[in-house]
């Protein structure tokens, strides 16, 4: 036959109660008191991290929104700016045009001006060259003669 301890196997030893009794202290001292606070510092944390997405997926759209402001912004002056260089080459092709117009009026104003002196310095320089060909030829024939008597 088979021997049995003694007592009754189904009936657990004073340990066995024990241990079952401190289990379940720990249990109810862990579900009352440091599973509430895990739980609100899990939400809490969640929260946190609800309105940190919510911050930056807002961040996110702002830039957004200032990156085609910025777009915007940059496109606008480089069309001011271009009009800006338009408007200096239009200016400066003004200028050209007016100086060259003016330089061709004095220079027509000069030359109307200047050739009757010219034509009269001309007609002098002729008298004058006359003048001092013919002194000069007097001069070469005072010399021959005082030359011949001398």
């Amino acid at each position: 036959m088979i021997d049995l301890p003694n007592g009754n196997f189904l009936l657990p030893d004073a340990t066995a109660l024990v241990e079952g009794a401190v289990f379940l202290v720990v249990l109810f001292v862990v579900s009352k008191f440091v599973l509430p606070r895990l739980q609100d510092m899990a939400i809490r944390r969640q929260r946190l991290i609800e309105h940190d997405l919510s911050s930056a997926a807002a961040a996110k759209v702002a830039a957004r929104r200032h990156e085609e402001e910025a777009a915007a912004l940059i496109g606008q002056a480089r069309r001011e700016a271009r009009a800006i260089i338009d408007e200096a080459y239009e200016r400066r092709d003004y200028v050209v045009a007016e100086g060259m117009r003016k330089g061709r009026e004095e220079y027509e104003w000069f030359t109307r001006t200047l050739d009757p002196v010219r034509t009269r310095l001309s007609a002098n320089g002729d008298a004058a060259q006359r003048t001092f060909a013919a002194s000069r030829s007097s001069d070469e024939n005072s010399e021959a003669t005082a030359l011949k008597v001398g």
